[in-house]
């Protein structure tokens, strides 16, 4: 671990849900890995930001993490024994992000290197309301 992800790492208290490897589907929508609990800082502010491909956003939340994380991926602001409660209670599917509410969208993921070092990243990811 190098000494940023060191620091992150001290900054990364919080859990969230991260359901990732997003594949089409075929009918407009994605299929996800199993869900898995990651460390997090979970900032909730609207920023306006610009993706890869200039599109202009509103980012409900900043995620500061420390893994690499997909764009098209969802994260929840909560803990896996949390939702599978809430997937048990509901009936909703567990490995389907869609299915609960205040589930967002990576729309942005930012890999910004140390200066010094190219193996030594701050990861952010900007999330989108699934609406």
């Amino acid at each position: 671990m190098g000494v940023i992800e060191g620091v992150v790492a001290l900054f990364t208290k919080q859990k969230c849900v991260y359901w990732g490897s997003p594949v089409s589907d075929g009918k407009g929508g994605y299929t996800f890995a199993a869900p898995v609990e990651i460390a997090c800082r979970w900032e909730a502010k609207q920023e306006l930001k610009e993706d890869y491909n200039g599109n202009r956003f509103s980012s409900q939340a900043s995620v500061l993490v420390n893994q690499d994380i997909d764009r098209q991926g969802y994260l929840a602001n909560s803990t896996l024994v949390a939702l599978q409660a809430i997937a048990t209670a509901k009936g909703y599917d567990i490995n389907n992000p869609r299915d609960f509410p205040d589930v967002f969208i990576v729309r942005q993921f930012e890999k910004i290197p140390m200066v010094f070092a190219d193996d030594d990243f701050v990861r952010t990811a900007f999330l989108f309301d699934q609406g």
